[in-house]
């Protein structure tokens, strides 16, 4: 039963997203679940990065049915999205749920772990980016890219995308107020079963307003005066172990004088044509194959924490 109080509604609310990972759509018109335990081959596709497959569903055909079938007797609405991603070398669909409430207008996407709406890259793959580039004292932006992109499959992630981010998690981490490291450690979810009894329930009466007013009451409108923004992000980070950042052959990247500190651009030579660029020397695949699956699990748990305790995405 929903309860008609102002206060019960709010500790209500306080008490269905204590625990659970949600958070808030860019736009405040809705909510993100993220969803931990993927479905077979999506699973076996992000650990291994391995599949003759170009298309995946978050959720097994048994499990999407009974959730829709559930959802749709109760009066809400399902819709089916999709999303295309890159990652290992590969470019698939992954097909996600909607659940919307007619009445009360608020939308719950429910979406892998590791997605992040709009974005071609898994999560990890722009977090090890920045995570290099910090645990390298700032060292290059290009090669915190050719790291990641060894790493996840994605040779086209570049250095201002790493840039972009790297602002883009420091504004995310700094007004939410992070002042901890978050836990790599993995930790219990919602069940699939629970997840069909919690959308409703999050639904059912509320409009987003009341939502973005329980989500962000207890945010001081300003800063602490001891808050540093520059260290935020790297001790949020600081659980990650160091040994995850030696994938590149650090005498190679030395002599091929792959820096960024250049204040003025390159002289202009004639008929010289255009310098090949060098590939950079990697430490040995099955080396990258182990810290690529044991990120992947880091990055997991980091997201799952950020998102149960404070309501918000990495990224």
């Amino acid at each position: 039963m929903i309860p008609q109080n102002t206060n019960e509604i709010q500790a209500f609310i306080t008490d269905i997203l204590q625990n659970i990972p949600v958070v808030f759509s860019d736009n405040k018109s809705g909510l993100y679940f993220l969803i931990k335990d993927l479905s077979k081959d999506l699973e076996n596709f992000i650990s291994t990065g391995k599949t003759n497959l170009t298309e995946f569903s978050l959720f097994s055909k048994e499990q999407e049915y009974a959730m829709t079938t559930h959802w749709e007797r109760l009066g809400l609405t399902v819709t089916y999205h999709s999303q295309r991603i890159t990652y290992m070398y590969k470019e698939v669909t992954i097909n996600y749920l909607r659940v919307k409430d007619p009445k009360t207008k608020v939308n719950i996407y429910l979406i892998p772990w590791f997605m992040l709406h709009g974005k071609p890259y898994p999560v990890f793959t722009y977090v090890y980016a920045n995570w290099y580039y910090r645990s390298t004292d700032n060292e290059s932006l290009r090669l915190s890219a050719d790291a990641a992109g060894k790493i996840f499959g994605v040779p086209s992630l570049n250095k201002s995308t790493v840039c972009r981010n790297i602002k883009a998690m420091e504004h995310i981490f700094d007004i939410n107020r992070l002042d901890k490291p978050l836990s790599v450690e993995d930790r219990d979810v919602p069940t699939v079963d629970k997840v069909m009894e919690l959308i409703p329930e999050i639904l059912g009466g509320y409009t987003s307003s009341d939502l973005s007013k329980e989500m962000e009451g207890d945010k001081p409108n300003n800063k602490p005066e001891s808050a540093n923004q520059t260290e935020t992000v790297p001790r949020a980070l600081s659980a990650i172990p160091h040994e995850y950042s030696e994938v590149i052959n650090k005498k190679e990247a030395a002599k091929h004088g792959i820096r960024d500190t250049r204040k003025r651009p390159a002289r202009k030579h004639k008929d010289r044509g255009r310098p090949e660029k060098r590939e950079l020397s990697y430490t040995s695949s099955q080396q990258l194959e182990q810290i690529r699956k044991a990120f992947i699990l880091s990055c997991r748990g980091m997201v799952m924490d950020a998102a149960t305790t404070n309501h918000h995405l990495l990224l």
